[in-house]
């Protein structure tokens, strides 16, 4: 098996049924501590939904991924 490491840019949490992204970028900041950017969002995980996060993701650069199971599948 393959360890991939751990990207803390983007973080997707599934809590609640619902997910959770926070979302921290680079290059031009707004004026905060350290020069980070925090873009919150809660999309829906109905798979109609699913379309429009990834779309979303795909223009802010998302190159990984990861979400945890909270249910049978």
């Amino acid at each position: 098996m393959k360890t991939l490491p751990v990207m803390a840019l983007q973080e997707i949490k599934d809590l609640t049924k619902r997910l959770k992204i926070k979302k921290t970028t680079k290059g031009i900041q707004k004026k905060k501590p350290y020069g980070v950017f925090n873009e919150k969002r809660t999309p829906s995980t109905m798979t109609k939904e699913l379309p429009a996060l990834s779309d979303w993701m795909a223009r802010e650069g998302t190159t990984h991924v990861a979400m945890e199971s909270t249910g049978a599948y």
